[in-house]
C-alpha cells in the first residue's frame, strides 16, 4: 500500500501519489484513483492490465456511482457504451452485483421512456398531469422488471441453443447494460432496434457467444415486442370497429 506522502493522509494512488485511493486493484494490489479505476492497469505485471490502445477497462464507471456520484457515472457508462461498446462489454466481469445493473437498464428505460410519455401528454396538460405523474412514477418498477424479463429470455433461449445453463448473474450484468440503448426510445423506437444489436454485442463480446447463436437469442425480445405491438393493434381495431 502507497504510504501517506507529502502530509496527506489516508491510501494514496499508486501512480498519482497526491490523489486519495478509492480501490485496490484486484489482481496486482495497486491503489488506484478515480481516474485509474476507470482505465487498465497500468503496473507492468499485473494480469488487469489491457493490450496497448486499451484504455478502459473494469470497473463500469455505474458501479462506482457512490464514489463517483450517481449522475457522473451514468453518464460516464453511456459513454463508453457509445464510443467502444466492444471493449465496454469485453471488459465486463460476469461476476458482481445484480441490483446494480439491473437499476442502470431501469434509469435507461425511465428516462427514454419518460421523454415519451411527457410528449405524448403535453398537449392535454395540465389536465392530464396525475395520470403522467402516475405513469411516470411506475416507470422505474416497468423498467426493473422488464430488465429481469429481458436476462430471462436471453438466459433460456442461450440454454436451449448450447445445450447448457450459462450463468444467469453473467447473462443479467451484459443484458442490463446493454438496454442503456433504452435512452433512444424517443426516436421513434430506434432503442428497440439498437437495443438488439447491442444484445448481440454483449452476448458476443461479454459471454462469447457465437454469432449466430447471438443474433437469433437476441431476436427474441424483438419478435415479442413486435408481437405485443400487433396484437395491441389488433386488439384497438376491434374495440373501434375499425378496418386496416
Amino acid at each position: 500500500m502507497p504510504a501517506a506522502r507529502d502530509g496527506l493522509p489516508g491510501p494514496r494512488c499508486a501512480r498519482h501519489p497526491r490523489q486519495p485511493a478509492l480501490e485496490r486493484c484486484s489482481r496486482c494490489g495497486d491503489q488506484l484513483c478515480e481516474v485509474c479505476a476507470a482505465q487498465a492497469c497500468e503496473a507492468p505485471d499485473c494480469p488487469r492490465a489491457g493490450p496497448p490502445g486499451d484504455s478502459w477497462t473494469l470497473p463500469v464507471p455505474w458501479e462506482l456511482g457512490g464514489r463517483l456520484g450517481w449522475s457522473k457515472a451514468f453518464v460516464h457508462t453511456v459513454a463508453r457504451l457509445v464510443t467502444q461498446p466492444g471493449r465496454f462489454f469485453r471488459a465486463l466481469p460476469w461476476r458482481g452485483s445484480v441490483s446494480l445493473p439491473l437499476a442502470f437498464a431501469a434509469s435507461s428505460f425511465t428516462l427514454g421512456a419518460g421523454v415519451v410519455m411527457v410528449a405524448v401528454a403535453w398537449s392535454d396538460l395540465p389536465g392530464a398531469l396525475p395520470a403522467l405523474l402516475l405513469v411516470l412514477a411506475a416507470l422505474p418498477f416497468v423498467g426493473f422488471y422488464r430488465g429481469v424479463g429481458m436476462a430471462l429470455l436471453l438466459w433460456v433461449g442461450l440454454g436451449v441453443l448450447e445445450g447448457r445453463a450459462r450463468s444467469f448473474t453473467a447473462v443479467l450484468r451484459v443484458s442490463s447494460y446493454a438496454m442503456g440503448a433504452d435512452l433512444l426510445l424517443p426516436v421513434a423506437g430506434l432503442g428497440v432496434y439498437v437495443g438488439a444489436v447491442l444484445q448481440v454485442l454483449a452476448l458476443r463480446r461479454g459471454l462469447g457467444v457465437s454469432l449466430w447463436r447471438a443474433v437469433l437469442v437476441a431476436c427474441l425480445p424483438l419478435a415479442l415486442f413486435h408481437l405485443v405491438v400487433l396484437g395491441a393493434l389488433a386488439l384497438f381495431l376491434a374495440l373501434s370497429g375499425q378496418r386496416f
